[in-house]
């Protein structure tokens, strides 16, 4: 029940996300705020975060997470 999925950015898959969110009737639970240009603040108030890339070795948003505290 406690589960939310916040996925933050834009991307061209974004409106295929958007319509799988609503056709699952999930809206209550997934977040798709966009881009963001406060990072920070976003990263606060998570407790996990998932680097959802194949081709990135180590990316600023991983070290970022990690200095923030949050499990990677």
């Amino acid at each position: 029940d406690r589960l939310r999925l916040i996925i933050v950015g834009e991307g061209p898959c974004r409106q295929q996300l958007v319509a799988q969110v609503r056709s699952l009737n999930i809206e209550e639970r997934v977040s798709l705020p966009g881009a963001s240009d406060n990072i920070p603040e976003v990263m606060s108030g998570l407790s996990l975060y998932v680097q959802p890339s194949f081709a990135e070795g180590i990316s600023n948003t991983i070290l970022e997470s990690m200095a923030s505290g949050l499990a990677v």
